[in-house]
């Protein structure tokens, strides 16, 4: 659902103006993403939303895409706190100097631009 307002509205999270057509446009696409991400089953018909009438040969394929990508998380072993802390304290204990409030306000920046 994040991404899914990210999409609808980016003037939330960037610093843009959206136009109408653009607007539209990332309406129908964060449409495509609920629908795809839904377990509840829809029938397509004449009457059914745009975004399913144009999309109605991916949704489904995206549907078993998300269904896999839980699958795979399920079969993973869970980790406990301590190995995640054990394996990446080594990496903040070199680059803590990168690891400021301030450098990471940059790099978001330099992302999003």
């Amino acid at each position: 659902m994040f991404c899914v307002r990210i999409l609808t509205h980016p003037a939330f999270v960037c610093d843009i103006q959206q136009t109408p057509p653009i607007g539209v446009t990332m309406d129908v696409i964060s449409k495509v993403f609920q629908d795809s991400w839904s377990t509840e089953l829809f029938s397509f018909n004449k009457n059914s939303f745009s975004h399913r009438q144009m999309f109605v040969n991916e949704i489904p394929r995206y549907r078993q895409v998300v269904s896999s990508f839980y699958s795979d998380i399920k079969s993973v072993t869970p980790c406990n706190r301590e190995d995640v802390i054990n394996e990446i304290q080594p990496l903040l204990d070199v680059n803590r100097h990168l690891v400021t409030t301030t450098n990471a306000i940059k790099l978001l920046h330099n992302i999003l631009v």
